[in-house]
């Protein structure tokens, strides 16, 4: 017969006890860091990246998109153009609520398109950025460079991050129609849905 007491070692309870103590650790202190001090150090992107940070209808937004819209505002500040314009302004809390405030209008805009029929096809977003291109060549004779410098970008992430949801906000507002008044109650939807009960935020600034 089995010996029972072999099935209850007490260096396997020790060390299965100690297994979830250290997890139990780990898990606070990285609630700690991304909901307390919105810690951006690789550790905490490795370990926590996944982690919701709010959530618009069914989309989440998790803490790697918050991070990924507040390093491109780190590395505009931190970029040669705005060190030679002398603005001298560092990263605050005010621009990272910025940097996720607009997440969650970008996800409302997403979830009103969709609600009212409004979409656009990768050719759409392409054409629009090569017309920025052709507008911006006489000042920006290397593009991909530019992004790469400015916000730490390839020209992908940027048509991913800035053309596609413009352009997706613009053929909403569109299709409300072109006067103020039609204007104002597309500005008036998208407000209702940003402070509705669909969002929940879990940031505090």
């Amino acid at each position: 017969m089995q010996n029972i007491k072999s099935k209850y070692d007490p260096r396997i309870v020790m060390a299965v006890l100690g297994g979830i103590i250290a997890l139990s650790l780990l898990f606070s202190w990285l609630i700690l860091a991304v909901y307390v001090q919105r810690d951006h150090s690789v550790m905490v992107r490795r370990l926590a990246g996944f982690f919701p940070v709010a959530k618009v209808g069914n989309e989440t937004i998790t803490y790697s998109n918050y991070l990924t819209a507040r390093d491109a505002i780190e590395t505009f500040l931190k970029s040669e153009a705005v060190q030679q314009a002398g603005s001298g302004q560092k990263m605050d809390a005010t621009m990272e609520q910025n940097a996720y405030e607009r997440l969650i209008h970008e996800a409302a805009v997403r979830i009103l398109a969709k609600h009212k029929g409004v979409s656009m096809t990768d050719d759409e977003v392409l054409t629009t950025y090569n017309g920025y291109i052709e507008m911006a060549s006489s000042t920006v004779p290397d593009v991909p460079k530019y992004l790469k410098d400015t916000f730490n970008w390839t020209e992908e992430q940027y048509r991913n991050a800035v053309v596609r949801p413009q352009l997706l906000e613009e053929k909403l507002a569109n299709s409300y129609g072109s006067t103020t008044d039609e204007y104002a109650k597309y500005d008036a939807d998208i407000q209702k849905l940003e402070s509705g009960p669909e969002v929940q935020k879990y940031f505090r600034f």
